[in-house]
């Protein structure tokens, strides 16, 4: 197999788990308990877009995905061909279906099974915005939005780079922590998420 960005991010986040893991390893409590719930959140910070993970799949939808990204279906033979995604189980869409990529076959199965739930239409705007009121510069917009620092600390703490003390994560961390029987390891991270984890 040939060496891409994807594969080599891929396999050093693995690794970098696999070692923050076997620290862990003997620290970490088993749960017993049959009502066990987890929040994982994975944050790609760029590396990986939504459309590329949850997949149109009806006809209409993914003809017009397929086309609008010709250049990757023509670079890579085979990526996101419809007969080669996992179809979920969605309604409400009026019609429209989406699917996971073949290599989320495991979070396929979870969400099959009621395991896992997929959040769509997460971002930092502040509003519904339309292109119109963006130009008259009518509509309520985050701080600093076409900075990428800024935004990716606006996703994990709700305000830009430098203003942010406390991340969601430490903040939902902090408040579950009653509940949780082993609050040692409310969060934990595996390479650069301090302002996320920070409650």
């Amino acid at each position: 197999m040939a060496m891409n960005r994807r594969h080599f991010l891929g396999g050093m986040g693995a690794a970098g788990a696999s070692l923050a893991l076997a620290g862990l390893t003997g620290r970490v409590r088993a749960q017993t308990s049959g009502d066990y719930r987890a929040l994982v959140c994975v944050f790609f910070g760029g590396g990986l877009d939504n459309w590329d993970t949850v997949v149109p799949y009806d006809d209409a939808s993914h003809a017009t995905y397929a086309s609008l990204r010709a250049s990757m279906f023509a670079a890579n033979p085979g990526y996101r061909d419809r007969a080669r995604l996992l179809p979920l189980d969605t309604s409400g869409f009026e019609g429209r279906r989406f699917a996971l990529p073949i290599e989320m076959e495991g979070l396929h199965g979870l969400y099959g099974s009621g395991r896992a739930a997929l959040v769509g239409n997460v971002g930092p705007l502040l509003e519904a915005v339309t292109r119109a009121g963006f130009e008259a510069g009518s509509a309520r917009l985050p701080a600093r939005l076409f900075s990428h620092n800024d935004q990716v600390s606006t996703w994990i703490s709700g305000a830009p780079e430098g203003s942010a003390q406390f991340g969601w994560g430490g903040l939902f961390a902090d408040a579950s922590r009653a509940a949780n029987g082993a609050p040692e390891f409310s969060a934990v991270g595996t390479g650069g998420g301090e302002l996320f984890l920070t409650g």
